[in-house]
């Protein structure tokens, strides 16, 4: 019945997004992160807490080691102040390794609103010794943050008392990413 096909294409074709809608969503969604791979060394970046950062090769692929860590927070820092606003909400994800150490340690991606007492886990994942494991999640600028200084960092688990062996191991970070999402209320106006 040609009805019948008529239909079945114009709900396919109402079914599959147009590329002009895949771009405008894409527009709205604005990588924060410069230099998030690494690939021009360590451009853009600096440390949480003492700590050496190092761009090296891994099989072809630019990650940056941080070593001689002092500290649980002692790692690869960015300054995202002016980029965000309180109640935007980002999506975050970074690539982290270790080789020596515990079997499996937690790793967090942090997101810092003005001084330390503004410091929130915003995503983490809990790495495997050897192995890449991936931190992602979203996360919410609370409404009434000091947007005086934002940034955010790649550390392990905080301890009040970091063991050299288990907590400050050499870590390999790499594609961090901090992606603004779109407001929510401008959204399907």
């Amino acid at each position: 019945n040609t009805a019948d096909t008529a239909t079945q294409t114009v709900a396919t074709v109402n079914a599959v997004p147009t590329a002009d809608t895949q771009a405008d969503q894409e527009a709205e969604r604005v990588e924060l992160i410069v230099n998030g791979g690494f690939e021009d060394g360590t451009e853009n970046w600096a440390t949480q807490q003492t700590a050496t950062l190092t761009p090296v090769d891994e099989d072809g692929n630019t990650v940056l080691l941080v070593s001689d860590r002092t500290n649980t927070a002692s790692g690869p820092k960015q300054d995202l102040t002016g980029q965000l606003t309180a109640g935007q909400q980002v999506e975050v994800t970074a690539h982290v390794k270790y080789n020596e150490g515990p079997d499996s340690k937690t790793f967090n991606l942090c997101i810092q609103c003005g001084d330390w007492t503004g410091i929130d886990v915003a995503a983490s994942v809990t790495a495997q010794k050897g192995e890449w494991a991936t931190i992602t999640g979203t996360y919410t600028i609370p409404n009434d943050a000091d947007m005086s200084y934002v940034g955010c960092f790649i550390e392990t688990a905080w301890t009040a008392n970091p063991d050299p062996t288990n907590d400050l191991f050499d870590i390999y970070v790499d594609d961090v990413s901090v992606v603004l999402l779109p407001d929510e209320k401008e959204e399907g106006v």
